[in-house]
């Protein structure tokens, strides 16, 4: 068998080293790949996780001084102890438990005042001054308050209209004309079960306001609310100078569904 040689003045690599290279470079993608998909800080967090969360044995203490450094994503770190005995053997367990607290939570700035303006689902009220001098509120997760005790209600909804069908005092100017006027009905029950209503209405003008409805000499917009009001039934606003006839939306039901 004729022996291969290289012609003078040329460089020839051979395939017993060319495949040796590429094997070298395959290598070194590898290891510059895996070391960038996990940092050694994650690495070195889990190495000191791991060294605090391991069990002690009869009652020794701790000789890892270690702490543990994350500032990107962790604010605060806390440790409680917690003692297991094991009475068939008689060893005590002492575990350590780190609790970690976000650096970063929800809170933000609520005008309450500016919201009654022009939120339609919020009811007529006003800010009691003597206990809530500023209107503006921080709403940040914590211990929940105003809980309603018998369950929430649902909230407010539209429930209707009013229409207007005549005037309740012929000496007074106002309301006098024969223009329709249609209000909304806004209600929500007092809570869950009951038979009493809150109700309240709004005015029919471009800049609406928030009115309160009498039914059976009972303010429909207090606390305890009033009796529900169905069809046809007949409420009086005095802004208006009329009475005004209660027509309420259908309910909404589940529709026909094919895949069923």
């Amino acid at each position: 068998m004729k022996k291969k040689v290289c012609p003078p003045g040329q460089i020839c690599v051979g395939s017993n080293l060319l495949i040796t290279i590429l094997i070298f470079v395959i290598v070194l993608l590898l290891f510059f790949i895996l070391g960038n998909v996990i940092p050694k800080e994650t690495i070195s967090s889990l190495d000191n996780f791991s060294s605090y969360n391991r069990p002690l044995n009869n009652n020794k203490s701790i000789q890892n001084n270690k702490s543990i450094n994350n500032n990107k994503s962790i604010k605060e770190c806390s440790k409680s102890f917690i003692n297991d005995e094991d009475f068939d053997n008689g060893v005590k367990d002492t575990n350590i438990v780190i609790k970690f607290q976000p650096e970063t939570t929800s809170s933000y700035l609520v005008n309450k005042d500016y919201e009654r303006i022009i939120n339609p689902l919020l009811p007529p009220e006003r800010r009691n001054h003597y206990i809530d001098p500023n209107s503006h509120k921080m709403v940040s997760p914590g211990v929940p308050i105003n809980i309603p005790t018998r369950g929430e209600s649902g909230g407010i909804q539209q429930v209707g209209v009013l229409h207007k069908i005549d005037s309740t005092d012929s000496t007074m100017k106002i309301g006098q004309n024969t223009e329709p006027v249609i209000l909304p009905l806004m209600g929500a029950l007092t809570y869950t079960g009951s038979n009493k209503w809150t109700y309240y209405t709004s005015t029919d003008k471009y800049n609406q306001i928030k009115l309160p409805i009498t039914n059976n000499n009972r303010q429909c917009d207090s606390e305890y609310g009033c009796d529900e009001l169905y069809d046809e039934d007949i409420v009086t606003i005095p802004a208006y100078n009329g009475s005004f006839k209660v027509n309420k939306y259908q309910f909404d039901k589940p529709r026909y569904l094919p895949f069923i």
